[in-house]
């Protein structure tokens, strides 16, 4: 039964708890992983209440084994130093054979594979021999996303042996708000744009929240903007958590242009000085360790765009970072201040297109979409009668290609019109046969006119959806 004192995470808890109680002898492995302070060790202490937990620490090879002495020595009921191991596998061997755990969780495994390597091998080495044993449950945990999802590919040892793979994602909007214990939908949604879904944020900040969008500035001021707070250098924290991105200047670089808007890899790689081909294997990295996200053209499998994964890391490098000299002479409410153009449209904006996304997949109903939906993403069209391109927000296709809905969304504080739903309507045009009668989603922060609403009332073809029905509706 899932403890109270977890939060939401239901589906994750039933994995987790059928994976531990499921008979059978022998060692089962499961692989859970998650960025920093999603809630994952969290989680796994509470599962392991009656079973061992053991978080490794950033540390060399000797002292993490000596940890790991220590430990069955303390279980045992023997002093510290009595028991010693030379390796890995004498010290897992102990483990299991003294201790006799029907529940093992290795938590930051990354840690431990820094230094020693052939920690895999020597897992592997246990789970065929346990084979028809007495019956165990290994789960390994780490935060280095790209060295988790790494751990069953290829010729890795543990590839074929897992029988879980869970990754914890954050929170999305609606249950971060529930979270947060957020009234104002305007205000979840700017909290949301600024620490995301990651549950631990929430313990950082000792109860204070804003109640209004008035009170922003100075939640900002005794938080993330404080030089003092453990969050003020949160996303240089962030990336150190993956062993791969060796090179951090050039990833931060990478991150600050794609949050700063160069989406595609011919611009971000113009930005730094780089060509295409040469940047494909550092965004294919920072997709795998969970930084970046990948899109493609719902109808063009070439149209890839590159957007910022992690709230956090894209507030920090748009607002913190650019003004760390202020900021450590604690001048928040200036910075915030001048900052508002890149908080609107590079922050706040996107941030929006990405909870109308999450909306369209999870929460809107099929009568909102007109029908179900199979694909949903961007699309890029050419406009031949004013030679521009147009970008939209999403569109939604069913599984023979029909296009169900066009959706733009819209954070700026202007109150959407009538042109707004003309380009709605030109796009749909443009989108050619596949598209007749297709949904018109137009999606506000800030609302819509009145004769907008008015002339849009009995028409069954157009959705207007403000901050309440993202929230609320459906």
């Amino acid at each position: 039964m899932k403890p109270a004192d977890v939060f939401d995470r239901d589906a994750e808890w039933a994995e987790l708890e059928a994976f531990v109680a499921r008979p059978g002898a022998g060692m089962r492995l499961g692989i859970v992983s998650g960025r920093r302070r999603v809630g994952k060790s969290f989680l796994l202490r509470r599962l392991a209440a009656d079973g061992i937990y053991h978080q490794a620490l950033e540390e060399e090879r000797a002292p993490a084994i000596a940890r790991v002495a220590g430990m069955v020595a303390a279980r045992a009921g023997l002093p510290v130093n009595a028991v010693r191991f030379e390796d890995w596998l004498s010290a897992f061997d102990a483990l299991l054979s003294r201790l006799e755990p029907t529940l093992l969780v290795i938590d930051e495994l990354p840690y431990l594979l820094a230094r020693s390597p052939e920690l895999l091998t020597v897992l592997q080495r246990l789970y065929d021999d346990r084979r028809g044993g007495t019956p165990l449950r290994l789960l390994l945990c780490g935060s280095g996303l790209s060295v988790m999802s790494n751990l069953l590919t290829g010729a890795q040892p543990l590839r074929g042996r897992a029988q879980l793979d869970l990754r914890l994602q954050p929170f999305d909007y609606r249950v971060s708000r529930r979270h947060w214990g957020l009234q104002d939908h305007e205000v979840a949604l700017a909290v949301n744009a600024i620490v995301g879904g990651a549950a631990g944020y929430l313990d950082l900040m000792e109860g204070t929240t804003p109640s209004s969008p008035g009170d922003i500035a100075d939640w900002l001021g005794a938080t993330l903007l404080n030089p003092s707070h453990a969050l003020y250098r949160e996303d240089e924290f962030l990336l150190r958590e993956d062993p791969r991105l060796v090179d951090r200047a050039l990833y931060q670089s990478i991150l600050s242009v794609v949050a700063a808007g160069e989406r595609t890899p011919s611009r971000i790689g113009a930005r730094l000085g780089r060509d295409r081909t040469a940047m494909s294997a550092l965004l294919a990295t920072l997709v795998d360790a969970g930084f970046l996200r990948r899109e493609v053209d719902v109808a063009n499998s070439k149209g890839v765009t590159y957007l910022v994964a992690d709230p956090v890391l894209r507030f920090g490098r748009l607002i913190i970072n650019p003004n760390r000299a202020a900021l450590d002479e604690r001048r928040s409410g200036p910075v915030w201040q001048a900052s508002q153009e890149h908080w609107h449209a590079q922050i706040l904006g996107p941030h929006l297109e990405e909870v109308a996304t999450t909306w369209l997949h999870r929460y809107a109903s099929s009568d909102t979409l007109g029908g179900d939906a199979a694909r949903i993403g961007r699309r890029v069209l050419s406009d031949r009668a004013t030679r521009n391109k147009m970008e939209l927000d999403a569109v939604g296709m069913d599984a023979g290609g029909r296009v169900l809905f066009v959706a733009e969304v819209k954070a700026t504080s202007t109150l959407r019109d009538g042109a707004d739903l003309a380009r709605l309507e030109r796009a749909r045009e443009l989108l050619g046969p596949a598209a007749v009668g297709a949904k018109l989603l137009l999606i506000s922060r800030r609302g819509f006119t009145k004769r907008l609403r008015s002339a849009t009332r009995d028409r069954r073809d157009v959705e207007l959806v403000d901050l309440e029905r993202l929230y609320e509706g459906s």
